[in-house]
Parts: C-alpha cells; structure tokens; sequence
C-alpha cells in the first residue's frame, strides 16, 4: 500500500518525510491557494527534493484547456500524476491523455459510478472523497469497498487512493479493506505517532531503567 502526505508545504513535507515511510505528495487547488503560491511554483520546488510522484489537480473547466495544464504540469515535473475532476470535462481529457505519456486519474469522487467511468478510461487512479462523502450523509466506507470489488471482478488496473481522510480510524478501515493508497495530511499522519497508552508506557520504562540505574550506582 502506498503512502501519500496531503500538503503543497514544503517544509511539512520535509518535517513528515523523515521517517521514509512516505511515497509521495498530493496537492489540490485550496492547498496549493493556502501556501499564496502558483501551482507551478509548487511543482518546481518539490521537484528537486522528492522522487515519488506528486499529484497535481488541473484549475480548468474545459477538457482543451485541462489537457493543456496537464502538459505544463507534466513539463514541469516528470513525475507529476494528474489529477482530473470526476466530471464530463475531466472524463474527456482523461481519455485523451491516454495517447500521451501522463499518467492521470479521477479526483472528487463521490460514487462508484463514478469510479467505473474510471476504470473502464484506464485512470491511474481514482480518488473517492471519503470525508467529504460523510459530510454528506454518504457511507463513505462502504462505497470505496464497492469500489474496491467492482474494481477486483472485472480486474480493472486503476488504483483506489482514498483521499479526503480527516482521521486515523477511517484511513486504517480502509488500509484493511485493500485500497492501494491512502493520503493524509500532515496532522493525521501525525496522529499515527501518538497513542496515550503508549507515551504511558513509554515513561513507564524510562522510569524503571532510572531507578535501576540510581539503584546500581548506590
């Protein structure tokens, strides 16, 4: 399974990264807007500190002026993965990067349907909005699992990245349920580190290898 950070920062980047259990960077317009940066300013700078891919959503309405950003975008960044929104403009200049060597996939992602436009378009990737999906009432788990099965019986290639994750439990129920990817921002991958009990135990240890320490040196 791979292991994304939701950010365009690129000092959360490095701050994260220092575990190497990272394998690449998503980005989305709001994160690119939060940083007061271009988006390709963005892609320049991580660029030359990552060598996973980094994922960059396309601003544009119309599928000719998406597919003219994912050629900049691309030019830019070798690695760049496209993102394109689930939406009749972004289907379309979905199947026309497919003559070109860019690798794209689907964002914004709110149904299976959805996902099997996707997958039948050869997409990279899909991106299911899974805390997005619950703010609207939706059982954002078990739709990425429909996903998840559609995509196992007729053996589609798309990869399911769930995105969108605003917590730690979803992203591991998701992790059992065999989504390829996952993205969390830097605050939720944070959270992977911190568990009462643990920092409980932790001192616990620390403390006994003191007193026994104390104890031996008397």
């Amino acid at each position: 399974m791979k292991l994304y950070l939701d950010t365009a920062d690129i000092t959360a980047w490095h701050e994260c990264s220092l575990t190497s259990a990272i394998d690449g960077v998503t980005t989305n317009p709001a994160l690119v807007a939060g940083c007061n940066k271009s988006y390709e300013t963005v892609l320049s700078e991580f660029s030359g500190v990552i060598d996973g891919p980094i994922f960059a959503q396309v601003t544009a309405r119309t599928a000719s002026a998406m597919i003219e950003q994912a050629n900049r975008y691309h030019e830019i960044h070798s690695s760049a993965i496209i993102k394109l929104p689930a939406t009749e403009a972004g289907f379309t200049t979905l199947a026309e990067l497919r003559e070109k060597p860019i690798s794209a996939g689907i964002t914004v992602c709110f149904t299976a349907s959805q996902a099997i436009l996707a997958g039948k378009l050869d997409a990279s990737f899909i991106a299911p909005y899974v805390g997005r999906m619950n703010d609207n009432g939706q059982d954002a788990v078990q739709i990425v699992k429909q996903i998840l099965d559609i995509y196992d019986a007729h053996e589609f290639d798309t990869e399911v990245l769930a995105a969108s994750l605003r917590n730690a439990t979803d992203a591991t129920e998701l992790s059992a349920a065999g989504v390829d990817a996952i993205t969390l921002s830097p605050s939720v991958y944070e959270s992977y580190f911190h568990h009462p009990q643990t920092t409980a135990s932790v001192a616990e240890f620390h403390q006994i290898w003191e007193d026994f320490h104390d104890n031996a040196d008397q």
